[in-house]
């Protein structure tokens, strides 16, 4: 059994345990059309492109957003996940969602 998001990048599935009588769902992101976008705009984007007094720095996908607001306790959007968005951003492990490279 599973749902599929309107654009069709996250899919949802109900997962039996062994058991039978316990459950979760695995969420699973494409982040193909999220790397491309990213890869595009550095493409086409000045380094420092972005509202006054910042830079865009990346694309995040939902469901990496997602644990990262759970992972440092602030709202996605908020100052506070910024921060820690950037600091991830700037991990090299999620370096190809960053839209320039250092």
């Amino acid at each position: 059994m599973g749902a599929l998001y309107p654009d069709g990048s996250i899919k949802e599935k109900l997962v039996y345990d062994s058991d039978g009588k316990h459950f979760h769902f695995v969420k699973t992101q494409s982040v193909q059309q999220v790397l491309e976008a990213a890869k595009d705009a550095s493409e086409t984007l000045r380094p420092n492109t972005g509202p006054v007094g910042s830079k865009y720095l990346g694309t995040v996908p939902v469901l990496i957003a997602q644990q990262w607001s759970k992972e440092c306790g602030a709202v996605i959007g908020s100052k506070e996940w910024a921060g820690y968005a950037k600091k991830k951003l700037q991990d090299g492990t999620w370096a190809k969602l960053r839209v320039h490279q250092k």
